[in-house]
């Protein structure tokens, strides 16, 4: 689970150890601050990968992605304007696609070039284009 602290907007984890059992304690993941709620998908691909993407504090999305000792990695800024979001969906060919609501109001994404939770993603335009 990725949730924000009150305090400070920062971003943290929760990770349940067993099923219906106990949890971790209360990791920070040493996101920049923002609001909103993030939003955490599972990529396609090969080796899939989980990321999480998060307003933060310029109004822009940032992006982690979860590693192999179980921490998420350093916040990669992926710019553009969110007045509203993000979301993440994973679609039936394995790729992300980020959405979000722009400065002037209209649905912007941007999507991964592949499968797989190293792809590059494309920049932002207005979805459906």
């Amino acid at each position: 689970m990725v949730n924000r602290e009150q305090n400070d907007g920062a971003l943290g984890t929760l990770v349940e150890k067993t099923v219906g059992g106990t949890w971790s304690g209360y990791t920070n993941t040493a996101a920049q601050g923002g609001m909103g709620t993030p939003t955490v998908v599972s990529s396609g691909g090969a080796v899939p990968g989980v990321l999480v993407f998060a307003r933060n504090n310029n109004y822009g999305v940032s992006m982690s992605k979860l590693t192999s000792t179980g921490a998420y990695g350093p916040w990669q800024d992926m710019g553009g304007y969110c007045e509203l979001g993000p979301v993440a969906i994973r679609d039936s060919s394995g790729v992300v696609r980020l959405l979000a609501i722009g400065a002037d109001g209209g649905l912007q994404e941007r999507r991964q070039t592949a499968a797989g939770p190293d792809a590059v993603f494309n920049d932002w335009r207005l979805a459906g284009l």
